[in-house]
C-alpha cells in the first residue's frame, strides 16, 4: 500500500475522532509506521471540522476538498453542504490549513457536462484558488441510475485540463476505472443499476460462448 485515502460512502469528518484515531494507529511508531505524507482525507467542504483536523492532525497528513464548482450559484445546485457553507468560508478553511509548510490540499473537481465543464469555469476555479497550496484532480462523472447529469465528452475534459495548467496549476485528469460494471468512483450506491449492468454483462458472457 504506497498510499491511504479516508473517502468513499460517507463523510470522513462526520466521524472525526474515529479517523483522527485510525490515523493516529497508523502513523505510530508503535503502530503502522505508515508516512503521514501518504494519508489524505476527503470531505465535501465541513468547515468547523477542517479547522479541526489542521489542530489535531499530524500536520503532514494531506486534505482533499471536492469542490466541484468555481461559484457559489454551481455548487448550490450540486453540493447541498454550500448552503450551510459558501465557497468564500471553504477557502478561508483551506487557508488555514495550509498555514502549516508541510501540509498540501487536493482540489476534487467532478466535470459534469454542460454544468462545469465550460472554460469559463476552469477560468473561475483558477481564480478561486489562487493563494491555495493545491494540486488539481479533475474526475470525469460516472452515470448512476435515474441520472440527470452525463460526463462531458473527451475533448471538452482535456480542454479544461489544459486551461487549468495554462493558468499554473498542477492538475491531473483521472482515468475512470470500473464504469462498465458499475463499480467506478459514485457508482457503488447504485445497486437497482449495478444489477442490471451485470445481467447484461453475464448475457453477453452467454452469447460469446454459446453454441451456433
Amino acid at each position: 500500500v504506497d498510499n491511504i485515502v479516508f473517502m468513499g460512502m460517507g463523510e470522513p469528518l462526520d466521524n472525526f475522532e474515529a479517523v483522527m484515531q485510525a490515523i493516529d494507529v497508523l502513523t505510530d511508531d508503535a503502530g503502522l509506521r505508515f508516512g503521514p505524507s501518504r494519508i489524505s482525507v476527503s470531505t465535501s467542504g465541513l468547515v468547523d471540522q477542517i479547522d479541526a483536523m489542521a489542530e489535531r492532525a499530524n500536520p503532514a497528513v494531506n486534505l482533499a476538498v471536492s469542490v466541484n464548482a468555481p461559484t457559489d450559484e454551481i455548487r448550490r445546485r450540486i453540493m447541498p453542504i454550500n448552503h450551510k457553507w459558501n465557497m468564500a468560508e471553504l477557502k478561508g478553511a483551506m487557508i488555514r490549513f495550509c498555514a502549516h509548510p508541510r501540509r498540501q490540499i487536493f482540489v476534487e473537481y467532478v466535470l459534469l457536462e454542460g454544468v462545469n465543464d465550460s472554460l469559463e469555469c476552469a477560468d473561475l476555479l483558477a481564480e478561486y484558488l489562487r493563494g491555495l497550496k493545491v494540486k488539481v484532480n479533475l474526475i470525469p462523472y460516472n452515470p448512476q441510475s435515474r441520472d440527470r447529469f452525463a460526463p462531458p465528452k473527451a475533448e471538452v475534459l482535456e480542454a479544461f485540463l489544459a486551461r487549468m495548467k495554462a493558468h499554473g496549476y498542477l492538475t491531473f485528469l483521472r482515468k475512470t476505472k470500473g464504469r462498465k460494471i458499475m463499480a467506478a468512483c459514485g457508482q457503488l450506491g447504485n445497486l437497482q443499476l449495478r444489477r442490471k449492468k451485470g445481467k447484461m454483462l453475464l448475457s453477453e458472457k452467454i452469447t460469446q460462448f454459446a453454441p451456433y
